[in-house]
């Protein structure tokens, strides 16, 4: 606990969508009062930001990559590096190291996957190499043929993927089965069970957020859940809990009142 006072956490389900998430943040609020929220995926957090704010939340985002986080709001913290960072290294690596020259990004067509595709279009084009194609996809999709044909006629060397877990999966599936015949790469996002259980991903070229673990991190966490730490996301979360405690316990250490606002402070 804090200050001798239990921390304890409330649960609301956004499904990754951003106007779910609004009524969720507003039902934690009206209910519980909590002076932080936790969130993730880039286009919920910019949803909720503006309404935390306003409820005196603080907002740790241990999630969501997009470039568009920072500086979103005032309330709003980061506590996972952004999208940019990986999409510089992936660009300058596969046209620089692989000689890649020409990609194709199949992309989420929220905030996280267009800002994910911005980045490594800057940076790839930048390094030399031209984006041929990209095309979107909807979150959750089951079918992504359609999409992976019109890149596959356009040629490219590379085909770069701003998708989320399970969709990830999915499509990595089905670009095997379409023969597309060229290399799948993406950054974190994929470092997900979803995508290590899929055969098809073997061979994936990734980008991934230094995951150093403190020994004790790492057996307690194999201890609980019967698996080793693989992505920066578990770290993440559990980092912003510690942030939050920490913050609250130097308000109520400084006698002030808790708060969205005292924690941001």
């Amino acid at each position: 606990g804090v200050a001798g006072r239990k921390l304890t956490i409330k649960y609301e389900d956004h499904q990754a969508k951003p106007d779910v998430a609004v009524l969720a943040l507003n039902s934690l609020v009206r209910r519980f009062s909590p002076p932080a929220v936790l969130t993730s995926y880039t286009s919920v957090t910019l949803a909720v930001a503006p309404i935390a704010a306003r409820s005196n939340v603080a907002v740790l985002n241990a999630g969501g990559q997009g470039d568009v986080l920072a500086g979103a709001s005032p309330n709003l913290f980061n506590v996972i590096p952004l999208n940019g960072l990986e999409a510089e290294v992936l660009a300058k690596y596969l046209a620089g190291e692989r000689g890649f020259k020409k990609a194709a990004v199949l992309y989420a067509n929220d905030e996280g996957g267009r800002s994910a595709l911005g980045a490594f279009k800057r940076f790839f084009e930048g390094a030399g190499g031209a984006v041929v194609a990209s095309e979107a996809s909807q979150l959750g999709s089951s079918d992504f043929r359609n999409q992976l044909t019109k890149i596959k006629s356009a040629g490219p060397q590379v085909v770069v993927l701003a998708t989320y877990g399970k969709d990830t999966a999915v499509i990595a599936k089905q670009a095997k089965e379409l023969a597309l015949g060229v290399p799948l790469a993406q950054n974190s996002w994929s470092l997900l069970p979803e995508v290590f259980a899929e055969p098809a991903s073997e061979g994936m070229i990734v980008t991934s957020i230094a995951v150093k673990p403190s020994q004790a991190f790492a057996d307690e966490y194999r201890k609980r859940y019967g698996a080793e730490v693989q992505s920066a996301y578990p770290i993440a979360f559990y980092n912003a809990v510690k942030v939050v405690a920490a913050a609250a316990k130097q308000v109520l250490d400084g006698g002030r009142k808790l708060g969205g606002d005292t924690l941001r402070d």
